[in-house]
């Protein structure tokens, strides 16, 4: 991995924080729905991130979504059910930037943010760690 690649990585992580930070505080002002695309958008940067640390990367969200399930899921390294997390949260995000208009409500949006929390949280940890392995090579 160059150190663009490193940067680029590290900025998506920076990113997954901050998408994470921004939905809580729509949560709170109750845009449900502006909230679950931010949960959505925070886990789709950790995604990146740690598919980056693997030097791979894919064009669309779906197919940066199925590297990961191939890279993290499939390996063992992130347990099954993450695949249904991320499907859910996508599908939800598609829902509501482009689909009918029915307005999410407190209760999806709550479950989207504990959903975003959990992945992002394990995904930061494996980050770090894989992270500073690299940081460690010669």
């Amino acid at each position: 991995m160059n150190e663009k690649e490193k940067k680029l990585a590290e900025y998506r992580m920076k990113q997954s924080e901050e998408a994470l930070r921004s939905g809580k505080t729509l949560l709170d002002t109750g845009d449900y729905r502006g909230a679950i695309n931010r949960f959505y958008y925070s886990a789709f940067y950790a995604v990146q991130a740690l598919l980056l640390l693997k030097g791979k990367a894919a064009r669309t969200h779906s197919g940066n979504l199925h590297l990961f399930r191939e890279e993290y899921i499939r390996t063992g390294i992130f347990p099954p059910e993450t695949n249904q997390t991320l499907t859910r949260l996508f599908e939800e995000r598609l829902e509501g930037d482009y689909g009918f208009p029915d307005e999410p409500d407190r209760q999806e949006a709550d479950q989207a943010r504990k959903n975003c929390e959990e992945f992002t949280g394990r995904a930061k940890l494996i980050f770090e760690k894989n992270y500073w392995r690299l940081e460690k090579k010669p």
